[in-house]
């Protein structure tokens, strides 16, 4: 009892000891880093539903340059921002594409078919 790093409870006189050794500090501070999920471009998916309404849904030149030029303006700025949805930008330039080509094909057919 009369070592200088061990300490009796003055209270009630009685053996509740503890050390006086200096602990080892706990750091507080969390070392990973916790992220938000990347989010999904909303300029990839007006391109998608562009595209799609292009196609489908035969709007003729409105909706696959809209298609284009967000899926392009979209593919940059996932690069740049690192966000989610390359995969619907993609496939919304392709769309816009196909939808282009359809209404120049579907063009030529209304302008040629007093020829043919």
């Amino acid at each position: 009892m009369n070592d200088p790093r061990v300490t009796t409870d003055a209270a009630n006189g009685e053996g509740a000891e503890t050390s006086t050794q200096p602990q080892m500090a706990r750091s507080t501070h969390i070392a990973s880093q916790t992220f938000a999920p990347a989010q999904t471009n909303a300029l990839a998916l007006v391109a998608l539903v562009s595209g799609i309404a292009g196609v489908l849904l035969l709007v003729p030149v409105l909706g696959p340059l809209v298609a284009l030029t967000t899926g392009y303006v979209a593919r940059r700025q996932i690069t740049v921002r690192r966000q989610d949805g390359r995969r619907l930008a993609d496939a919304g330039v392709v769309l816009g594409w196909a939808g282009l080509v359809l209404t120049c094909v579907i063009i030529g057919v209304l302008v040629l078919a007093p020829w043919i």
